[in-house]
Formats: structure tokens, sequence, C-alpha cells
């Protein structure tokens, strides 16, 4: 028979996958209970999350649009 210490490692290896497996499902549940305003705010936040998508006209702000307006002619 194995030494409990052999099995130390294979057993945080199961715990650490148990713990990752819970937290997946836990996050597919929250989505299930999003209002349809949240998943439209999730999906603008996501993608406007970097700079190179952050230069769409979409995910600009205030200051972002003025900044445009006072360059161009906006209507």
């Amino acid at each position: 028979m194995k030494d409990f210490n052999d099995i130390i490692p294979t057993l945080a290896i199961l715990g650490a996958f148990a713990g990752l497996l819970y937290m997946f499902i836990i996050g597919l549940q929250q989505q299930d209970n999003l209002t349809p305003e949240q998943i439209e705010k999730r999906s603008i936040h996501n993608t406007c999350i970097s700079k190179v998508r952050g230069s769409k006209p979409a995910c600009w702000t205030e200051t972002d649009w003025k900044a445009y307006c006072s360059r161009v002619q906006c209507k």
C-alpha cells in the first residue's frame, strides 16, 4: 500500500479540478439569471475592453466624442 505522502499530490490535483469545475458551474448558473439589459451591458463591455477595440465609435466615452467633434463637424 502506498504511503499517504505519495497520495497528497494526486489529491491536490483532484481538489483543484473539482474547484474549477464548481466555479464553472456557478458561472453558468449566473449567466442564466441575467436580464436582457445586463447581457447587453456585458456585451458592450467585452467588446470595448482592449485599446484597439476602444477605437470603435461604439466604445467612445462622452469625452472621446467631444474631442472628435472639436476636430470635425458633428451632426
